[in-house]
């Protein structure tokens, strides 16, 4: 009888342990889904001040340098990606639109690793956007 009880507890923690990774992964998934919608809050507000990308480039550098979203490794990948798209934009290579999808394409990219191994090749896939806009 007492093995069985043993038994019994070992599944109830075990159990109750499944139940707290499982919501403990939900609520860093929620977090993280928060900070990226929060992140591009800041650029659509960037956007809403001044609608053209060139004028508001330094709201989005400040944007960029303040998110606690983006990996400090990517951020120098990111300001020069502005500068990138700014001056295709003044050399007619851009449009308005265009400037912006690219860069909100390449912010999301910049958005998505979570460990150091995923920075690394993000950069590596933002140098290479970067080197095929020059």
């Amino acid at each position: 009888m007492l093995k069985l009880f043993k038994k019994f507890e070992i599944i109830i923690i075990i159990k109750k342990f499944i139940i707290f990774i499982t919501l403990f992964s939900l609520i860093s998934c929620s977090a993280t889904s928060y900070n990226y919608n929060k992140q591009l809050s800041k650029i659509e507000e960037c956007k809403s001040i001044e609608p053209f990308f060139s004028k508001s480039r330094s709201c989005l550098k400040q944007s960029i340098i303040a998110s606690d979203k983006i990996y400090p490794e990517l951020e120098t990948d990111i300001l020069l990606l502005i500068n990138l798209i700014e001056n295709n934009l003044n050399e007619n290579r851009l449009s308005n639109e265009m400037a912006w999808k690219l860069f909100v394409e390449n912010l999301e990219i910049a958005m998505s690793p979570s460990t150091q191994s995923e920075v690394k090749n993000t950069s590596l896939k933002l140098n290479e956007f970067i080197k095929s806009m020059k």
